[in-house]
């Protein structure tokens, strides 16, 4: 119980806690934690909901809970983001600080193939519980959108659309899926493929857009059916992932970058470079954590990509306009 988590924090005099727990239970752990005054390391998303992806009102708690968060929080109140440090990330952020992007396109592939009890049944980074990729890995590619794109808006129009364990299931993946018997059971319902459009604007003028491609089922090194113990990282994974900035006439930079378990291969091209020095850039350490404030951005728009997402699902239109930090109006 919290009296009895109360008692053990004040015996040990602890006066930090760290949430490595599932996304779901983030939001409880949290608000407890900063209530006790308590620093706080934390792993991203900083909160997740079941049903996001498939219920507006989920969708839409999303972000009010983190402003709930946002509003308890204290300077020591850190969130492990450690993709948004990658040495490739740092430099798109950078640069856009110096010349603002006005087009922006990012892609992951996961490099993952699912049989039919993986599909049904995985819980770490899996699509059991109404939500999947986007709040997964498409975290760290809405994160990057948020950080080159933070001073280019303060409106935003917003399309998502996703594919989803049924329409897997319709895919010609038959000879790979396995035990018939386990599509009697409920079909998940957390997306596994989404691409996002947001267009952004500021004073009433359209400044920039970006999309977010990300893929679950793309090329892989898994040529085996039989799951192994390892279904995130350890079961033929392999990513590829690819940044595209456009500064307007200033500059035009592509990063892309090839994951192998355990291998990593980074690769930088820009075209009409200014006052950009990758090679120094990419000798200087950088941190891992970020404060819970500089994610405002980032939840807001996860939450309008879940909102198009919901009403899509539900046969409503999945066009979304919004004002931040405001959400849209209910339909």
């Amino acid at each position: 119980s919290g009296s009895e988590f109360k008692q053990l924090l004040d015996k040990d005099q602890i006066d930090a806690v760290v949430i490595a727990t599932d996304p779901l239970a983030h939001e409880k752990y949290i608000r407890w934690s900063l209530e006790e005054g308590k620093k706080v390391l934390l792993d991203k998303p900083i909160v997740a909901l079941k049903n996001t992806s498939v219920d507006e009102n989920q969708a839409r708690k999303l972000f009010s809970q983190y402003c709930t968060l946002e509003n308890l929080a204290n300077s020591n109140t850190l969130v492990g983001t450690q993709r948004r440090f990658d040495p490739y990330y740092r430099y798109m952020i950078d640069a856009s600080e110096k010349f603002p992007a006005n087009h922006m396109f990012i892609q992951k592939t996961d490099g993952q193939i699912r049989t039919l009890e993986e599909l049904f049944e995985m819980k770490y980074h899996g699509f059991t519980e109404g939500y999947g990729a986007i709040m997964h890995t498409g975290y760290h590619l809405i994160d990057m959108i948020a950080l080159v794109m933070k001073d280019q808006f303060d409106s935003v129009k917003v399309l998502c659309d996703v594919s989803r364990p049924r329409d897997y299931l319709a895919g010609p993946y038959q000879n790979f899926l396995g035990d018939e018997n386990v599509k009697n059971q409920e079909i998940p319902t957390g997306e596994m493929d989404a691409t996002v459009h947001y267009s952004f604007y500021k004073n009433g003028f359209r400044t920039a857009d970006a999309i977010m491609s990300l893929m679950h089922t793309s090329p892989t090194d898994r040529t085996w059916k039989k799951s192994r113990s390892d279904l995130y990282k350890g079961n033929g994974r392999k990513g590829n992932e690819c940044i595209r900035v456009i500064q307007g006439p200033h500059q035009g930079s592509t990063a892309l970058k090839v994951e192998h378990v355990g291998h990593d291969k980074i690769s930088i091209s820009k075209v009409n470079s200014r006052e950009l020095m990758w090679d120094a850039f990419l000798q200087e350490e950088h941190s891992t954590i970020s404060d819970i404030e500089s994610h405002k951005k980032t939840m807001y728009l996860v939450s309008l990509a879940y909102i198009s997402a919901a009403r899509a699902f539900n046969n409503q239109n999945p066009y979304v306009e919004a004002r931040f930090p405001n959400l849209p109006e209910m339909i």
